[in-house]
């Protein structure tokens, strides 16, 4: 199956953005997405979408994302999805501090260079009806680029006045979360959990983007392992 959508945003005065402070001005944007599936039906799947947004002001938003569905036996059944998101924030509120040393709060904003992977992957094995093992894993990248660091000029606007920050607000985020679950249903109704856990993050080199680096860091990132039953 294909199908689409189109979405558009209409200006308007964002009252929240600020975190507190006066409303800004938000230009009207416009957003396109398509998706192909595969059919469902079927012991595996495949499933595309493809989004693009933009406006006036300089917004740039293209989201990929793929899913692969398999089932190869009727005790195996496994999934991986990946998400990427490339763009381009033209006015993102960074803070609420007084930037020019005027005594007064600034409302601090940035162009923001941004992007976003997002890998998951699902897999249940039944070894029979009563005892079955489930993983689940997914890797995490966010990273942040800020150019352009202003303060809002005027309240109900989008005009803007340069400003500087003693602190870099660049990030990059980078985190691993893993789940494995063996379930034993030894009695009708009594089931023991024995549950392995893995959490990580790292938060190196902000403001760079290296989808196979930052990737691979997530898995030797420091973290912590829970074992629970």
């Amino acid at each position: 199956s294909v199908y689409g959508f189109f979405d558009r945003d209409f200006d308007y005065l964002d009252d929240l953005d600020t975190r507190g402070g006066p409303p800004i001005f938000r230009l009207a944007d416009n957003f396109y997405n398509f998706t192909l599936n595969s059919d469902s039906r079927k012991r595996w799947g495949v499933s595309l979408t493809q989004g693009f947004g933009r406006n006036p002001a300089g917004n740039r938003n293209v989201m990929t994302s793929a899913t692969v569905r398999l089932q190869p036996s009727s005790r195996l059944t496994s999934a991986v999805s990946t998400n990427y998101t490339s763009a381009i924030d033209a006015a993102q509120w960074i803070e609420n501090s007084d930037a020019d040393g005027d005594g007064t709060t600034d409302h601090v904003y940035g162009t923001l260079r941004r992007h976003v992977v997002n890998i998951t992957g699902r897999s249940t094995f039944a070894f029979t009806r009563d005892l079955t093992l489930e993983a689940f894993l997914q890797p995490f990248v966010a990273t942040g680029d800020y150019t352009g660091i202003r303060k809002l000029a005027r309240a109900n606007s989008f005009d803007f006045s340069p400003v500087s920050l003693a602190t870099d607000p660049d990030f990059n985020r980078k985190s691993l979360r893993g789940t494995v679950v063996l379930r034993w249903e030894y009695i009708r109704g009594s089931t023991l959990f024995v549950v392995w856990n893995r959490t990580a993050s790292d938060l190196a080199r902000p403001g760079t983007f290296s989808p196979r680096r930052d990737i691979g860091d997530t898995f030797t990132a420091p973290g912590t392992n829970v074992l629970a039953v």
